[in-house]
């Protein structure tokens, strides 16, 4: 029996991100729910794995070599594949940090919109307000999506016709 390897892109992982629900691939809504859960699990080791080699490399004075060796040890990834992601973290430092650190906040925003929100949240409108003005500082972004919550939550319920 052939061992399963794991890519970013056979995964939906690509660079440091990864759909939540479904691993970035319609395969995730067809596929009985443990294996739904293959990818975002994998989306979730690379980005650990990211973190470490970034700070290896840039901070503790990791060879590629190392960094190498490390990605295999914690992945399943093909060669090519392993030496692009530990590339990337070369030639991008405090990216995976970077990353990390927006895709936290993002769904910490959007916990708080769940919660504030309850059965009137609708998580396109929230995709909207994430994205209406662009890129922006994280601190900024927060501000415009606690006012956007206000707001929603203030509005009138417009009655659905029947």
């Amino acid at each position: 029996m052939n061992a399963l390897v794991l890519t970013p892109a056979s995964t939906g992982c690509v660079g440091r991100s990864v759909d939540r629900g479904t691993g970035g691939s319609l395969a995730g809504l067809l596929a009985p729910a443990p294996l739904a859960r293959l990818g975002p699990a994998v989306g979730l080791q690379h980005r650990a794995a990211g973190l470490v080699v970034d700070t290896g490399i840039h901070a503790q004075g990791w060879t590629r070599r190392v960094a190498l060796d490390y990605v295999h040890a914690q992945l399943p990834i093909e060669d090519a594949a392993a030496e692009q992601f530990v590339d990337r973290s070369v030639a991008l430092p405090g990216e995976a940090l970077a990353c990390t650190v927006g895709l936290l906040k993002l769904e910490s925003l959007r916990a708080l919109a769940q919660q504030k929100l309850g059965g009137r949240f609708e998580a396109r409108a929230f995709h909207g307000a994430v994205v209406r003005d662009g890129a922006m500082p994280l601190d900024l972004l927060e501000g415009r999506i606690r006012a956007w919550i206000e707001a929603t939550a203030a509005a009138p319920v417009t009655p659905v016709p029947a």
